[in-house]
């Protein structure tokens, strides 16, 4: 669950002037602890509180998302912004990564009996490490020196949702839209190619396998892409990655159909680690540089949680409604995440460029209350 009402409450909450946290103290990591009981134990208590636990996931996940993004950036040298902000994407496909990997471990060690019974707790209730490691951290940072600027300075925003819908129209529709690639096309990789190859009599442990080492490819080049949007500019690796999604498509199907363990180990290191690291690793840096400094926070947050719910949150759901209607064809889903793919293409049209080296040295928005910026007309 990403946490679109988590990030806005964070927003919102952040960039208030009377905030004493600062912007990126709201979002607080709640932790990913799913070791209910099941519905033999606690009857329906175990929903009830899996919904539960869910929704303060979604607040803490929805805050951090936002302000993590934000600190680093805020604090990366103007010249290197886009490299030392594509770290922070290392966060999802290695958290993809991880329990993947223990999973196999413990499935693979453990009896059946063994690890429906307790085994499959043992990654849920390992992420108590990750929260306390996150506490100490969260506790530790300090603020960048661009929101302490604001802050001295009074211009923090007391209404920055609307001052935001008010002054960048453009970037928010645009931005949100330029989303859906990156929010597709993963779940697309990672989970509902696996689902394909069970309707095509394919081992979807093969495909799951393929996934790993695509993740592992995409790990090792998001700082690269990273790099490469400080030398030539967001926008370039960002179009040219969704295009290269859009391009993958109809191949990622044929050959999970040829259920051939190499090529499709090939196609989805091709497809996770330049196309979907070259949506993801430009954002980290694109989205902050749009807005100004006074309601940045919730511009990214807007941005980055609603292209995620509305692209990524009903993709499995309906990618397996399109491949049961289309009787195990893949038409109707190809469609589907072309279309994802394709409005973010032109929404990408619609964007600025923003780095600071294609602009001259200026930065696109109000960075912080003395920057010189370009002319948006002309970005």
């Amino acid at each position: 669950m990403r946490g679109p009402e988590g990030s806005l409450v964070a927003a919102a909450a952040a960039q208030d002037e009377g905030d004493a946290d600062g912007d990126h103290g709201a979002g607080d990591r709640a932790g990913d602890v799913d070791p209910v009981a099941g519905e033999g134990d606690a009857g329906a208590l175990s929903p009830i509180l899996l919904v539960i636990i869910r929704l303060v996931q979604g607040f803490g996940v929805g805050g951090e998302q936002g302000g993590a993004v934000l600190l680093t950036a805020e604090a990366s040298p103007q010249a290197h912004r886009g490299f030392f902000a594509s770290f922070v994407q290392l966060g999802s496909p290695g958290a993809y990564l991880i329990p993947t990997a223990l999973f196999a471990l413990l499935d693979g060690n453990l009896s059946s009996a063994q690890f429906l019974s307790w085994g499959w707790r043992v990654p849920f209730l390992a992420s108590v490490i990750i929260i306390i490691v996150g506490l100490y951290l969260r506790l530790g940072i300090a603020e960048s020196a661009t929101f302490r600027a604001v802050q001295a300075e009074g211009a923090a925003n007391r209404a920055p949702l609307r001052s935001l819908v008010a002054n960048h129209p453009r970037e928010v529709i645009a931005g949100t839209l330029a989303k859906f690639v990156e929010a597709g096309v993963f779940p697309f990789y990672t989970v509902f190619l696996a689902t394909y190859a069970v309707r095509q009599h394919v081992s979807s442990t093969m495909v799951l396998d393929a996934v790993i080492v695509g993740i592992i490819a995409e790990l090792l080049l998001l700082p690269v892409l990273g790099w490469l949007t400080d030398r030539v500019g967001r926008k370039p690796v960002f179009w040219s990655a969704a295009v290269l999604n859009l391009v993958l498509i109809v191949p990622s199907f044929l050959a999970v159909r040829t259920g051939d363990t190499w090529l499709v180990t090939i196609l989805l290191i091709v497809g996770l680690g330049l196309g979907h690291g070259g949506v993801y690793a430009p954002q980290a840096s694109y989205f902050p540089e749009l807005f100004d400094a006074s309601v940045r926070y919730s511009g990214v947050s807007v941005v980055w949680q609603f292209g995620s719910m509305i692209a990524s949150g009903p993709f499995t759901v309906v990618a397996a409604a399109l491949l049961l209607a289309g009787h195990g064809s893949f038409t109707w889903d190809a469609l589907y995440v072309a279309v994802l793919a394709l409005i973010s293409v032109v929404a990408l049209r619609w964007l600025p460029e923003t780095a600071p080296r294609r602009l001259g040295g200026r930065e696109y928005a109000k960075w912080n209350t003395n920057t010189t910026t370009s002319d948006r007309k002309d970005a």
